[in-house]
């Protein structure tokens, strides 16, 4: 664990029983390291309740609106349909996927894009539903509640400003 996030972790019962949720099982987490779907979904398997995609699913890496380098793309090795029909069969019935992405400032548009500044989905809201999710929140702002976690937190010096940065969600369920 990275040494400036501790202090969340620190208190006493920060690992306990989290109050309003009493009786809610154990929850357990288990890292994995590839691409999906094209390599990992064997061992991700299904039923999920939630999936969280961060910093990875922006516009800006898989189909920007501006040329980018090469080098600087995602590929998710399937086309788009496929890769949305892939988290959709992770999820179990009304199970949820949030990809949130926090971003520095846009790029302005006479300068080359740099991807990571473009937080918007990927995909757009009719290529969710296509893939049997209800849109709950698309490119939704949460900016203001992001800055405030950063001020309880040391940030990374140079890393992110606080006076321009963006943070921008999207939240889908999977039918029911």
């Amino acid at each position: 664990m990275q040494a400036r996030l501790l202090p969340l972790y620190a208190e006493p019962g920060d690992t306990g029983p989290i109050p309003g949720f009493q009786g809610a099982p154990a929850g357990r987490i288990r890292l994995l390291h590839g691409f999906f779907p094209s390599e990992l979904v064997p061992e991700v398997g299904t039923g999920y309740r939630l999936a969280v995609a961060k910093n990875v699913l922006k516009k800006g890496y898989i189909h920007p609106d501006r040329p980018v380098p090469e080098g600087r793309l995602i590929h998710l090795r399937v086309d788009d349909a496929s890769f949305l029909r892939s988290f959709h069969k992770l999820l179990a019935p009304g199970g949820m996927f949030l990809v949130y992405n926090i971003c520095a400032a846009l790029t302005p548009p006479d300068q080359p894009l740099a991807p990571m500044t473009d937080c918007r989905s990927p995909f757009t809201r009719e290529q969710w539903t296509a893939a049997g999710f209800e849109v709950r929140a698309f490119d939704e702002k949460d900016t203001d509640a992001m800055r405030r976690i950063y001020s309880l937190i040391e940030s990374d010096a140079g890393q992110i400003d606080l006076d321009t940065f963006y943070v921008l969600y999207t939240l889908v369920q999977r039918r029911k």
